[in-house]
C-alpha cells in the first residue's frame, strides 16, 4: 500500500513524463514555424527543467521502493498504470483528459502563465 503522499509523488512523475513526451512529440513541429527560434529556446528550456524535476521524482520514488512498471491503453478515455512496491502490484487506472489537464496546468505553471 501507498501513502497519500507516495501517490501524490507518483501523479507528479507521471505528469512530468507526460509533458517531456508531448514536448518532445511536438519539437519537430515547431521547426517549421516561421517564429521557429523563440518557441524552440521556450521548449528546450521547459524540457530542461522538466527533466531535471522527472529525475529526482524518479530517484525519490525509487529509493520508496516504488516504480512504475507499464502503461496500457484499456480504452479510449482510460489508461492503467502498473506499479510495483515492496509489498505488492498495484493497477492505478488514470483517465487520459485529466492527465492531459494536469500536463497543461503544468506547463502553464511553468511558464507562469493563467489558463
Amino acid at each position: 500500500m501507498i501513502s497519500i503522499e507516495e501517490r501524490n509523488q507518483l501523479h507528479q512523475y507521471l505528469i512530468y513524463e507526460l509533458a517531456i513526451q508531448s514536448l518532445q512529440k511536438d519539437h519537430p513541429h515547431l521547426e517549421k514555424l516561421k517564429m521557429k527560434n523563440i518557441y524552440l529556446v521556450l521548449v528546450d528550456v521547459l524540457l530542461k527543467d522538466l527533466k531535471n524535476d522527472y529525475y529526482k521524482s524518479k530517484h525519490l520514488l525509487k529509493r520508496r521502493g516504488i516504480q512504475v512498471i507499464g502503461w496500457h491503453r484499456t480504452s479510449e478515455y482510460f489508461s492503467d498504470i502498473q506499479i510495483r512496491t515492496a509489498g505488492e502490484d498495484l493497477h492505478l487506472n488514470y483517465a487520459k483528459q485529466a492527465l492531459k489537464t494536469a500536463v497543461e496546468e503544468e506547463l502553464f505553471k511553468r511558464l507562469q502563465l493563467q489558463k
